[in-house]
Parts: C-alpha cells; sequence; structure tokens
C-alpha cells in the first residue's frame, strides 16, 4: 500500500530506484568500491535510470566506502589500501602473458559455468525434496536438519583435513613477508605447533580477507612455500563447499567465496608457470583467477572489472582484467545463464522477462499484435462500489491491480489491491454506502492500443518496468490486460515457449473473422489464475 511508504518513495517506480541504489551502496560498503557499486547497480540492479538516480546512488556509494573504512580500524584512522589489496606494486606483466591469461579465462569461465548449471540442478532437487515452495512444518525441520549436515561438513573438512595432511616446519627462504594492513599474516600455528605451518590450514581456517591478500602478494608468508597441489585442493573445497552451501536456509554469498577460490586457482598457475622458467607474478595470476571465477558465475562486465581495480588498487592490471573478464563470459554463457538468473527462475513467486529478444522471437512478435496476448478474462470495479462488492472480490481474487471502468467499459484508471485493502480497514463497521473506487486509482494508467505491435509493446513494457499494460481500443474501451506472467510465457524458451506461441497463433487464427470485444468481467474464482 502506498500510505505505508514516504512520499518520494510511492509508486514502483521510484520503490525500485530505492532498492537499486541500496544495492549499490552495499557493495560499496562490502568492498570499499564506490564508483564499482554506481556501475553494479546500473548494470545488475536498477530496471530505471537517470541522472537523478546517478547522483545519489553515487553519493550514497562514497558514504557507505568512508564509513566502512572508518568503522574497519574502529573510526581511529582512514586507510587508502583497498579490503583485498593487491600488495605487490612492483609486479609487472608483460605482453607474451596475455595467451596464458585467456587460457586461464577459458579455465575459470568453464568452471564457472558449470558452477551455475549445478547451482540450478541442486535447487531443483531442493524444491523437489524439501517442497521449499510451500513448505510444511516437516520441510521446515528438514531445511534446518540440511543447514546442521552443511555445517558439520564444513567443519569437519576445514579442521580435519589439514590435520590428517600434516604440517610443515619453516625454513630461510628467498621471498620476504609482505605485510598485510595491519594484520600480522602469521601463517604458523592453526593446526600446526610454532614453527610449523600447513598452508592448507592457512587458506580454510584463516580470515579470507587475510587469505586472499596473501595470495594476491608475491611473498605468500614468513619463509613459506605455496605448493600447487594444496592450492588446488583448496580450490577445490571452496569450490563445493560454496555449490552445497549457497541455496541453504543460510545467508551466505557468492563474492567473496568465488573470489578465494579463484585466487587459489590462479596462484597455482602462476606458480606452475614460475616453476616452468617463465619469469611472472604468480600474484598477478591470482588476482585474474579471482577476477575470471567471479565473471564466470556472475556475467558482470563494466561493473566487475572497476570492482577489481578498486579492491586491489592495481591499475596496471586494467588491460589483463578486461581480457580475462570477457573471455570467461563468453566461455561460461555456452554453459548455462548466469547465478541470479537460474535461481530467480526457480522461485515461483518471481516472474522474469528477458532483456532483450532473441532472432526467433522477433519472427514470431512479427505477427502479433497487443490484443493477441493479452489475459481478456478479468476483475474490473466501476466508479462507485459497495463495500460488499469490493470484499468478494478482494476474497476471490489475487489479483494485483483492478481495472476501474464506467457503464460503457471504458477505461478511467487502475486501483491497487493494497489500496482497497487499507480503505475497508479504515471504514467504521456497519457502513452500508459506496465508496469512490475511481479517486484510490493511479493517474493515467499505462495503455497500448489493441493493434500495437507485439515488439513495441514488450519494449514498452520491459524499457518501463511496468507490472500491467491495459490493451485499449480507439474509444478507450477495455480489452484486455498484458502482465509479466504473459510476456514471461511467450519469451520462455524451449518447448513451453514453443507450445505457448503455437497456442496463440492458433487462437488467432480461429477467431480471424470474429469483431474483437470488449475485455469480460468474470466472477469465477478461475480469473485470479488468468491474472496475478
Amino acid at each position: 500500500c502506498n500510505c505505508l511508504w514516504p512520499p518520494v518513495l510511492q509508486g514502483h517506480r521510484n520503490r525500485c530506484e530505492f532498492i537499486a541504489s541500496g544495492a549499490a551502496m552495499g557493495l560499496s560498503a562490502a568492498f570499499h568500491a564506490p564508483i564499482g557499486g554506481v556501475l553494479f547497480a546500473f548494470e545488475e540492479a536498477a530496471t530505471f535510470w537517470n541522472r537523478d538516480l546517478t547522483w545519489r546512488s553515487f553519493f550514497g556509494c562514497m558514504v557507505a566506502a568512508v564509513l566502512a573504512k572508518y568503522a574497519k580500524t574502529g573510526f581511529l584512522e582512514f586507510g587508502p589500501e583497498g579490503v583485498l589489496e593487491f600488495l605487490d606494486y612492483s609486479a609487472v606483466w608483460e605482453a607474451w602473458e596475455l595467451p596464458f591469461f585467456i587460457l586461464l579465462a577459458v579455465v575459470t569461465g568453464f568452471l564457472g559455468g558449470i558452477f551455475c548449471y549445478a547451482v540450478g540442478v541442486i535447487g531443483d532437487l531442493r524444491r523437489q525434496l524439501l517442497k521449499t515452495d510451500s513448505p510444511s512444518e516437516s520441510c521446515r525441520r528438514k531445511r534446518v536438519l540440511e543447514v546442521v549436515l552443511v555445517a558439520v561438513l564444513t567443519t569437519a573438512v576445514c579442521f580435519w583435513l589439514p590435520v590428517w595432511l600434516g604440517c610443515r616446519q619453516m625454513e630461510p627462504s628467498g621471498r620476504q613477508l609482505i605485510h598485510i594492513g595491519h594484520e600480522p599474516g602469521r601463517i604458523d600455528g592453526l593446526v600446526c605447533p610454532e614453527g610449523a605451518y600447513s598452508e592448507t590450514a592457512f587458506i580454510l581456517l584463516q580470515t579470507k580477507s587475510m587469505v586472499v591478500r596473501t595470495l594476491f602478494s608475491h611473498a605468500p608468508g614468513f619463509s613459506i612455500e605455496l605448493r600447487i597441489p594444496s592450492l588446488l585442493l583448496c580450490f577445490a573445497i571452496v569450490f563445493v563447499l560454496t555449490l552445497l552451501t549457497y541455496g541453504t536456509a543460510v545467508p551466505c554469498g557468492l563474492f567473496i567465496p568465488n573470489i578465494l577460490a579463484g585466487a587459489c586457482l590462479g596462484r597455482a598457475a602462476g606458480e606452475l608457470l614460475l616453476r616452468m622458467g617463465f619469469e611472472v607474478s604468480p600474484a598477478i595470476y591470482a588476482v585474474m583467477g579471482s577476477t575470471g571465477i567471479v565473471s564466470g558465475h556472475s556475467r558482470l562486465t563494466i561493473s566487475l572489472a572497476v570492482i577489481f581495480l578498486e579492491i586491489t588498487n592495481g591499475m596496471q592490471l586494467l588491460v589483463p582484467i578486461i581480457v580475462t573478464i570477457m573471455v570467461s563470459k563468453v566461455v561460461a554463457d555456452q554453459i548455462s545463464p548466469e547465478v541470479n538468473r537460474i535461481v530467480l527462475r526457480g522461485n515461483a513467486s518471481v516472474t522474469l522477462i528477458e532483456d532483450s529478444l532473441s532472432e526467433d522471437h522477433r519472427l514470431v512478435f512479427q505477427g502479433l499484435i497487443a490484443q493477441d496476448v493479452a489475459s481478456v478474462i478479468i476483475r474490473v470495479l466501476h466508479s462507485e462500489e459497495s463495500v460488499r462488492r469490493i470484499y468478494e472480490l478482494l476474497r476471490e481474487s489475487g489479483h494485483t491491480i483492478y481495472p476501474v471502468v464506467d457503464r460503457q467499459n471504458r477505461l478511467l484508471t487502475v486501483v491497487n489491491r493494497g489500496e482497497l485493502v487499507n480503505v475497508l480497514g479504515k471504514l467504521q463497521y456497519p457502513y452500508d454506502g459506496p465508496i469512490n473506487v475511481q479517486e484510490l486509482g493511479e493517474p493515467g494508467p499505462d495503455v497500448t492500443m489493441w493493434n500495437t505491435p507485439l515488439e513495441r509493446a514488450f519494449r514498452h513494457f520491459r524499457s518501463t518496468g511496468l507490472r500491467h499494460l491495459c490493451v485499449v481500443d480507439e474509444a478507450h474501451v477495455l480489452l484486455g490486460i498484458i502482465t509479466r506472467v504473459d510476456l514471461a510465457r511467450l519469451c520462455a524458451e524451449g518447448t513451453h515457449g514453443v507450445e505457448h506461441v503455437r497456442s496463440i497463433l492458433l487462437q488467432k487464427s480461429s477467431i480471424i473473422d470474429v469483431p474483437r470485444n470488449p475485455a469480460t468481467t468474470d466472477t469465477s474464482q478461475n480469473a485470479g489464475e488468468i491474472y496475478r
């Protein structure tokens, strides 16, 4: 209900802009990347974008990043370093290393695509076994049990595996420790005695920011060696455990775990090239591995490049970062969609519409108009309605909006379900008078003509972030409503989308000689299933 929001946040568009700004500020605070946060909202989170939103998001991201940096030091000082500092500023890369970066990007893109595909498979199994769409009390207990099992597995693997692999004595080495900000960077101890270390325990048990910073530095520790088998083992453990944890009933993210997994894989690649006699910096390959894995699962491009530049303060890495992101994204796109899209598709309460139409959909859309896909069995209200009529309408249907028409079925406005509920809640019962429904409606609802080409109607619907689009004729008579569900079914890939298009074409061919009729006011409960 709009009355629950401040005036500046009333309306679907304003709330979407506010949510997009919040996403930008959250990422900015987490990674100290204000510009990356704004670009992330522009690329991934925002449906609408304008100059005012740019300014508000940038100002909020700047404040969030500064406060986060101060809070990290207990509000004592403000440090210039990033959250995952690339500490070896003397490290450089040469042009002949680009093929190695591309090869690493191919591998990380493939792994990112496999990760997304596996998330979809595990999500389907979880929905079938745990009934997450409509969970019962027993299913909720199973979800809690799942969290406990994953927590026990993670603890057992991360602790007992390093113990089983044993420790190594620290010996003098030519490479010295690079201090990691205010953290001492100790690698000995943990599951090992003083003077001994386990690189597996360090990667799995230390704080993730310290581990990633260490992998991003040319010298990993006091006098230690990061062995390639240990790095690959840690990559596999982090990769699999992240896959199992994501989607459980606990809040967890993907950025830091995938950055850590990619850093392990990239560091292993750099150490391998170093042992083969190439003069390379393993730290740079650790950064490229993290970039490739994150790009492979998120498919971010511009924002991801800026985020990694900001969190590493490594402007000299701009070209290899861009190359890695692009190659990784192209490879991952051939395997599966991005992880966020897979998760949202598995949520029955979320309806996704594609950002753009494929060539096949464009060819199909050329033969359709707006009225062909509009829902024509809908519930309507008149300018004045009785309390009983409104109550029955809300009880029998689950629509989010209701068109308001006059006696000739001409569209006047649309009223939100929340507004109707709020008005009924404020009445002093018993109340038998009529309610002016038209005053509760939105001024100037979005409409399109019945003969508008469907592709143009789709662009209008998608670019303005609508939830419904009323279809009218020349006399402004309501003929139907296009909803997100209608367009999502039409844009669906595979057999579902083909069958829906085929049914529309068959219906169109069967009524081609029948004059068009205004929308039907249906009083059956089935109407609630057709339009939501």
